[in-house]
């Protein structure tokens, strides 16, 4: 065990600003016995720190001028501190001097820390005093490791927290001195960055559509069981067997046929499997489902055919509509991060309504699920994430295309199955493995592989469902009535004047934009004449305007998530065009930006009139309903 002094003057700072991290020194176990760290004396008189790790020793600041040093690697990034809006990642802490140079010169810029050497930080806080940083721009100060996770957590918590451009300084010495450390950060880097790409690419396809769903949805969302409230931890200790539709799947029937047969587990299919399971007369005991798209209705066609109402649906709130017409049997919900809509009208006393975060596959949120209902073990069943021989899906699935194409073979990427062995794959299911793995983590979740042939899942062990039965479901644990719960029991008079607020909010939007607009006019009209002084005083009009646009309710729920790349585009731009020396050119885009900007959300006020009229019909008749009730109860 290694025993921390801290510095008496980080202590308080640690108990207030970090207690997690204080917990964690508290019981920190030295992860590395090969490296040792050393302080030294530089020839200007300040400490330096020494890394042995397994080799020549490599100073992490200079043994001759720390200080300069400092300097000098704070100035390699002068252009991009200049920027406004930014947010300062640093990675390796050292002794921290860079970093007290970046505070002096830029005492008000956002910074977070990520220190991925439990030792490193350790000296720091034994021997340097924080107060010498700019806590109140100290947003964050981490503790990383050896596990990816640490480093994809950190990264993905500053991305989110704001829009700020983020800018990245590592300590030169402190990524030679420990490169194992440096590949898993570079690793972490490159996640995000696919994510990102990704989420963009996503975000720009389903924006509208998210919304939309939303609002579709809401009366059902109004008139279902929320599970996640409900039976939240419900099932703690209890396993349950995740079914996808991967090719394995067909080789599972049987052993499925016996868990359901037997109640030795809850069986939960996603996505297209439950044709497969309908085909085979095994009926899970939910079906999750949260794709956005129109498609995705033809994933339950099957079941509306033939008027199946044995299998309870647990939907996204922000799925496609078109999945909810007509289903047959009992429905409950679970809100999504996507669902601006639920997220505005509903809450339920003073706690936060519990949520599944978007991800890439209904896999990943029905993890989620499970793990905020207690399930454990979670056993994965048909989660390839793989090909099998030259197809990607089970039987039973009519609506897709089981085989490979020619093209898809030949962007084929080779990953390691549960076995070792090589097996192809693409870039989608790659990354859809790669995002469960993290939520694994994340969560803490007992997750059992029993796909056989499938990729490798980081966080679970592999074992086959055979196997699963004999060791680990050897007895009966599944209630019948698991899925009679209690309607929503949110806060209807909340509601009510959520909706109320609501409505003023959206009749005063027309307005807003009149003003936008007649603002952008007049500037268009003072560059004509060249009078661009005054230009200047109307760009801080346009920022006054565009702020009440922003603040605006209906804006923030509907308008802002159905422009949401647009909207990021213009924050990115703007911030670029406040630098534009021609004046008369920088008049010219920002008319350009803003107004293609109201242009969208104009459209999209007006498409989404019928439906907020919907909405609150829906509200509504919920309102009406409860009254009656309460009025023939009392």
């Amino acid at each position: 065990m290694v025993v921390i002094r801290l510095h008496i003057n980080n202590i308080d700072l640690l108990v207030h600003r970090f207690p997690s991290l204080r917990e964690r020194l508290d019981n920190l176990v030295s992860e590395s016995d090969a490296t040792i760290l050393k302080l030294e004396s530089s020839r200007s008189g300040l400490d330096t720190l020494v890394a042995l790790a397994g080799g020549a020793p490599i100073y992490l600041h200079s043994k001759y001028d720390p200080l300069r040093e400092a300097q000098a690697i704070i100035d390699a990034y002068k252009d991009d501190l200049a920027a406004e809006d930014i947010h300062v990642v640093f990675y390796g802490i050292g002794l921290g001097y860079h970093i007290e140079v970046f505070c002096e010169m830029y005492p008000r810029v956002p910074f977070s820390i990520f220190e991925p050497v439990p030792e490193v930080l350790r000296c720091y806080l034994e021997n340097r005093d924080l107060s010498r940083l700019s806590l109140r721009a100290l947003q964050d100060l981490v503790l990383g490791g050896c596990s990816k996770g640490d480093a994809v957590g950190f990264l993905e918590r500053i991305i989110n927290s704001s829009a700020r451009k983020k800018v990245f300084i590592e300590l030169p010495s402190h990524v030679r001195a420990f490169p194992l450390q440096h590949e898993i950060w570079t690793s972490a880097l490159n996640e995000i960055g696919r994510t990102r790409i990704s989420s963009v690419k996503t975000n720009f396809s389903y924006q509208k559509r998210w919304t939309v769903n939303s609002m579709v949805n809401f009366p059902e969302v109004l008139s279902t069981p929320n599970i996640l409230w409900e039976k939240r931890g419900a099932f703690r200790g209890i396993p349950a067997v995740l079914v996808a539709a991967g090719p394995s799947l067909d080789g599972e029937i049987e052993n499925l046929r016996t868990i359901k047969e037997r109640g030795l587990a809850y069986l939960f299919s996603v996505g297209s499997a439950i044709n497969t399971l309908i085909e085979h007369d095994v009926y899970p005991h939910a079906a999750c489902t949260y794709d956005p798209t129109e498609r995705n209705s033809l994933v339950f066609r099957k079941i509306k055919e033939r008027g199946i109402t044995e299998i309870p649906l647990v939907f996204g709130t922000s799925v496609g509509f078109e999945t909810l017409q007509g289903y047959p049997g009992p429905k409950c919900h679970m809100i999504t991060s996507q669902d601006t809509i639920a997220s505005f009208y509903l809450r339920c006393g003073d706690q936060e309504l519990p949520k599944v975060h978007d991800a890439p596959s209904i896999a990943v949120i029905t993890l989620q699920l499970l793990g905020q209902l207690g399930f454990s073990p979670i056993v994965l069943v048909g989660q390839n994430l793989a090909y099998k021989g030259f197809s990607w899906y089970a039987t039973g699935i009519d609506y897709q295309n089981r085989n490979l194409s020619e093209t898809q073979l030949a962007k084929a990427i080779k990953v390691e199955d549960v076995c070792g062995n090589e097996i192809y794959t693409n870039e989608t299911l790659n990354n859809m493995r790669i995002v469960m793995e993290t939520w694994i983590e994340r969560l803490g979740l007992d997750v059992i592989n029993a796909t056989q042939g499938g990729a490798k899942i980081s966080g679970t062990r592999f074992c086959p469902l055979t196997q699963v039965i004999a060791e680990v479901l050897t007895s009966p644990v599944v209630d019948d009535d698991w899925f009679s719960f209690d309607g929503p029991d949110y806060d209807y008079q909340y509601l009510a004047s959520q909706a109320e607020l609501m409505k003023s909010e959206h009749h005063r939007l027309p307005k807003l934009f009149k003003n936008g607009y007649s603002v952008l006019r007049t500037i268009e009209r003072l560059a004509k004449n060249g009078n661009y002084a005054q230009i200047e005083r109307m760009y801080a009009r346009l920022d006054s305007v565009f702020r009440a646009i922003e603040t605006n309710r209906y804006f923030q729920a509907v308008l802002l998530p159905m422009n949401r790349v647009q909207y990021e585009h213009l924050r990115a731009v703007i911030r670029e065009i406040r630098t534009e020396r021609n004046p008369r050119e920088k008049a010219v885009r920002v008319i350009s930006l803003y107004s293609g900007f109201f242009n969208s959300c104009g459209t999209d006020l007006v498409n989404t009139a019928e439906l907020f009229q919907r909405l609150n019909d829906g509200i509504d008749q919920r309102l009406m309903g409860l009254k009656q009730n309460d009025e023939a109860l009392g």
